[in-house]
């Protein structure tokens, strides 16, 4: 019997997901989480062998989760689950530490294969992906920390948020979201809020650094007094 963690935002995908691992007899889920918080506190009373993680949840997203599970839990498998077919956002879930990266549309005839090939050792990609124009202008044409800004605003924060998310003042984030409006020629803050979530798929690609632990999934270690 394979036990399995389930980590989806949504409630009704969740209840599918669980149909579809154990109607064969094979699979049995053990724990069932909302977010990534949930997941990391749940892991080690259930201990689960595999983590089917949903990487389009809101923050924090799959790839920090992923990466939280592989340096603190290396023993549990984790497989990616989306509905995003760019090949580089395959590559970075891998690069976090997934051993599988299965497509929604595809889990019915993918997600039990990717399961076992996990628990034998192996990598799993859904066949069906496909390649995709990666940014509407070229990605050289922001800086690194316009990026981050780009890629907080595509997750729902704003001005004070972001700028406690990257360790900037609320001015200087306003500044870096000025220059990005004029790069993109938009004239309303609307404008860039809608663009940076339509790209927060490839926003959470092109984020050029690694943030240590931006959501707080490390329990904070006391020091000695």
């Amino acid at each position: 019997m394979i036990s399995l963690a389930l980590v989806d935002d949504h409630q009704i995908l969740r209840e599918g997901l669980r149909k579809l691992v154990e109607e064969n007899g094979k699979g049995q889920v053990v724990l069932e989480a909302e977010d990534g918080k949930e997941l990391i506190a749940g892991l080690p009373k259930t201990q689960p062998h595999v983590a089917i993680i949903d990487i389009e949840m809101p923050e924090p997203n799959g790839i920090v989760v992923i990466d939280q599970v592989r340096k603190r839990f290396p023993e549990v498998k984790t497989i990616a689950l989306t509905m995003h077919t760019e090949p580089k956002l395959a590559k970075l879930a891998f690069q976090a530490g997934a051993q599988g990266y299965v497509l929604k549309d595809e889990a019915f005839d993918d997600l039990w294969r990717a399961i076992v090939a996990v628990t034998e050792g192996q990598k799993f990609k859904s066949p069906a992906l496909c390649s995709t124009d990666f940014w509407p202008m070229p990605k050289s044409s922001f800086s690194e920390r316009e990026l981050d800004v780009l890629y907080y605003l595509s997750q729902g924060l704003h001005g004070a948020g972001i700028g406690r998310a990257l360790g900037l003042s609320r001015k200087t984030v306003f500044t870096i979201k000025k220059r990005i409006m004029k790069k993109l020629h938009f004239v309303e803050n609307s404008q860039l809020r809608k663009y940076a979530y339509d790209q927060r798929a490839k926003l959470l690609m092109a984020r050029p650094r690694e943030l240590a632990d931006p959501f707080g999934l490390v329990p904070k270690q006391r020091g000695n007094s």
